[in-house]
C-alpha cells in the first residue's frame, strides 16, 4: 500500500494484485498463477513481458483479462 500527503489529507492507494497464468503447448496450466502487484495494468503487463520466455500466458486482473500472450 502506497500513501501520499496531499493538501493535509492522507491518500493510501491499494495495489492492484494481478495473476498471470501460463499455459503449456496443448493450453494446459502448468503451475499456479504467479502474483504480480503494481498500479496499473501497464505496469503489470511490463513486468510480465519480463517474467515470460515466449510461453502463452493470461494476465488477468480478478475475472477481467488484461492481456493474452500468444506463443512466440
Amino acid at each position: 500500500m502506497r500513501t501520499d500527503k496531499a493538501d493535509n489529507f492522507l491518500v493510501q492507494y491499494e495495489m492492484h494484485k494481478y495473476r498471470l497464468y501460463v499455459y503449456d503447448d496443448e493450453d494446459r496450466l502448468i503451475a499456479p498463477p504467479m502474483v504480480i502487484s503494481t498500479d496499473n495494468d501497464e505496469a503489470a503487463t511490463e513486468q510480465a513481458e519480463n517474467m515470460l520466455d515466449g510461453a502463452h500466458a493470461d494476465l488477468k486482473d480478478e475475472d477481467r483479462l488484461v492481456m493474452r500472450f500468444p506463443k512466440e
